[in-house]
């Protein structure tokens, strides 16, 4: 089974998700902001782990493919290694595409006054220091 989504709160600091049916429970989506871009930091995190991940598992996919067209490895296994590198590869994008909407979604929740982690309300909460209001049922932290 695939873990909670994760994203970062406004203190860089990895929480997880609430699930689904808890936010739909905390937070009607009539109330949702409007689809606004994910923050920053959200998406250059993202685009960091595609740029290092892409090179890596095409190398890794390439070169074995390169050792069957020249003959060098026969062809059960070329096949028992690029399959596997197939699934990483999934299973990658699949990771930064959750991250991604994991992102939006908490964006979404914050800019409606509700707290990006567990869609508790906001509201009524004092800003610290820093400007972040801490959600006291999650300690996630968000402007």
């Amino acid at each position: 089974m695939i873990g909670p989504a994760m994203t970062l709160d406004d203190r860089g600091r990895l929480v997880a998700l609430a699930p689904l049916d808890l936010r739909r429970e905390m937070m009607p989506t009539q109330d949702l902001a409007p689809s606004t871009p994910p923050r920053p930091e959200e998406t250059a995190r993202a685009v960091r782990l595609a740029l290092v991940a892409a090179p890596i598992l095409l190398v890794s996919a390439a070169v074995p493919v390169l050792l069957f067209a020249l003959g060098s490895i026969p062809r059960w296994l070329l096949i028992s290694l690029v399959v596997p590198l197939g699934l990483v590869e999934a299973l990658v994008a699949v990771h930064i595409a959750r991250r991604a909407h994991a992102a939006k979604i908490a964006h979404r929740l914050t800019a409606a006054g509700r707290c990006g982690s567990c869609a508790h309300d906001l509201a009524g909460l004092r800003a610290e220091a820093d400007g972040c209001r801490v959600c006291p049922e999650c300690g996630a932290a968000w402007k």
